[in-house]
């Protein structure tokens, strides 16, 4: 029966069999973050993985009952798809899609690298016409902390007003980029004497690399100031990420 029922798959992907309904899971089935993996070492990967532009996702395709039997064809191949993120060994110019063979094996193993936007992401295989899917959910990149590099040093120099030019830079625990929508806001503190400084933006976007501009426009009068950096956390129990610098007059 299964050697009759994959021979009507194959022709159906020609249009060529009306047999009765099969489920999906006896045709493909995909599991995300199997305890192990093709090595059988623990995949230790998350369905919720942040969106850091680092993290992996393993995913686990078999063939169902109706194709994994003694006499199953051994160029089978599966086609997985993502809505976003690169597979290891992608197609060609499609890095959300992979062609996936099974050889004389039932199950395959494959690994997503994710994609820096926050939301979900849907992940399908498609055998003989049947198609899987399962969804993960990435999440924004918990941020460590910020640190600003001045274009030139010293950065305020001389008694004339200036505009001190500076770039910040977002950091995450696991070394991964900050997420795509990113929002740093500024500020200053510790003005002396007492006074005022003018900036642009008072908050911006981080680009793709996690990093901002900032420039601050210091009147002659002003000998010192801290400029800090802050960017929210993901939900009231974290630490917001903040740095700052301190700027003097020389």
């Amino acid at each position: 029966m299964k050697k009759a029922l994959l021979a009507c798959l194959v022709a159906a992907t020609a249009g060529g069999c009306h047999e009765s309904k099969v489920a999906t899971d006896d045709v493909i089935q995909l599991t995300l973050c199997p305890p192990t993996d093709a090595n059988g070492d623990s995949t230790s990967c998350s369905t919720s993985p942040d969106a850091d532009s680092q993290s992996a996702v393993v995913v686990q395709v078999c063939t169902g009952d109706a194709v994994s039997n003694s006499d199953r064809r051994t160029d089978l191949t599966a086609t997985l798809r993502a809505t976003r993120g690169t597979w290891a060994g992608h197609d060609a110019s499609d890095p959300t899609s992979l062609t996936l063979p099974f050889g004389s094996s039932r199950c395959q193993f494959a690994t997503l690298t994710v994609d820096g936007t926050p939301g979900a992401n849907r992940i399908d295989v498609t055998l003989l016409g049947y198609t899987a899917s399962q969804t993960i959910v990435q999440q924004p990149t918990p941020l460590k902390f910020v640190d600003f590099t001045a274009a030139s040093l010293p950065p305020l120099q001389g008694t004339d007003p200036s505009t001190v030019q500076l770039t910040v830079a977002a950091h995450s625990e696991s070394g991964g980029l900050p997420s795509v929508g990113t929002r740093i806001e500024f500020a200053t503190m510790n003005l002396k004497p007492a006074g005022s400084v003018t900036m642009s933006p008072l908050a911006t976007t981080l680009d793709s690399d996690g990093h901002a501009t900032v420039s601050v426009f210091v009147p002659s009068t002003i000998d010192s100031f801290t400029i800090v950096g802050t960017i929210a956390p993901r939900t009231p129990s974290e630490p917001a990420a903040s740095g700052s610098l301190d700027i003097q007059r020389q």
